[in-house]
């Protein structure tokens, strides 16, 4: 299942109704920050992630994936998730901008995308592909 593209986009939703504000700042939208990692196979996986309302921040996190993260993943498996997990970690463009922040955010919309992605390619939810159902019911 080689991955043919890693496409970055941002979900931006108007607050309507009431303000949602504290004493330094308030939210006129809500959003995440998307990536879609696309396969031969015609699979397409989409992970979320984001700052959920800081349009600034998200479009930071959406060009990390575009510019950093996506050529590293074009022609690789989408199946092999634990080894581009390393690979996204370990990538040389950000060795110098270390893990967490925008690195992080964009790394964690990837690996979800990858998950949904392998998912999809075995027919069966998540949940189910991460071990399964393990009671019959939550006290």
């Amino acid at each position: 299942m080689k991955i043919t593209s890693v496409e970055p986009f941002i979900l931006h939703v108007p607050v309507t109704g009431s303000q949602i504000a504290d004493s330094t700042h308030t939210i006129t939208h809500w959003g995440v920050v998307g990536a879609r990692v696309d396969t031969e196979d015609g699979l397409s996986g989409y992970g979320f992630t984001g700052t959920h309302a800081f349009l600034p921040g998200d479009q930071l996190i959406t060009r990390c994936i575009q510019t950093c993260h996506a050529p590293l993943l074009v022609g690789e498996d989408a199946n092999d998730v634990q080894r581009l997990w390393l690979k996204l970690a370990r990538n040389p463009a950000l060795q110098w901008i270390g893990r967490a922040g925008v690195t992080t955010l964009s790394h964690a919309a990837i690996d979800i995308a990858l998950w949904d992605l392998k998912a999809k390619a075995a027919g069966v939810p998540l949940w189910q592909l991460l071990g399964g159902q393990v009671r019959e019911q939550v006290r």
